[in-house]
Parts: structure tokens; C-alpha cells; sequence
């Protein structure tokens, strides 16, 4: 069984360091550190690869199995909190008033 909060954690730590690591390129080659630069793509690259697969995984596992819950993923996660502060998400709108 997919261990569903230690696949978000990937999604989450392995983009932030994507994030970082491209940040850190664009600083090395705006120092003139051209080489430097696109070793910290490479892992940049590779780590938005890591959390690439993890997302797949979490929905690819909630597609074959709907264990997962796929509401967590659209938002209706909110609706069992009966206290408006305590919700997460916004209430979805109605439209149809237009």
C-alpha cells in the first residue's frame, strides 16, 4: 500500500529543492559561473523528476484503487468542517446566479 503523506512530503521537498537549485543556476550564471550553473540545473532537473513521480504515483494508486480519496485533491476536503474558519479551502460558488 502507498504510503500517501510520504508521497506528498516527496512532492513537497523534492520541489523546493528544484526551486532552489534553479534559483542558485540563474545566481551562478548571472556571476558568470556558466559551468556552475548547469550542474545546479542538472539537479534541479532531476529533483522535479523525483517529485514528478511521486505525484504520479499518488494519483495513478487513487485511480486503480480510490483509496487515496480523491476528493483531497479537488478541493471538497473542506466540507466536513461545519466551522467556516476552520475550513482549509474555500467553499466552492455557486455560479448560477448569474
Amino acid at each position: 500500500m502507498l504510503d500517501v503523506i510520504q508521497e506528498c512530503m516527496k512532492m513537497t521537498s523534492f520541489g523546493g529543492e528544484a526551486k532552489s537549485q534553479a534559483l542558485m543556476a540563474i545566481r551562478q550564471a548571472r556571476e558568470g559561473n556558466f559551468e556552475s550553473a548547469a550542474e545546479s540545473m542538472k539537479i534541479a532537473e532531476e529533483a522535479l523528476l523525483h517529485s514528478h513521480k511521486a505525484h504520479t504515483a499518488l494519483l495513478s494508486a487513487d485511480a486503480t484503487t480510490g483509496d487515496i480519496g480523491s476528493q483531497c485533491f479537488n478541493g471538497s476536503c473542506c466540507r466536513p468542517f461545519k466551522r467556516r474558519r476552520d475550513r482549509v479551502c474555500p467553499r466552492p460558488r455557486n455560479n448560477t446566479s448569474l
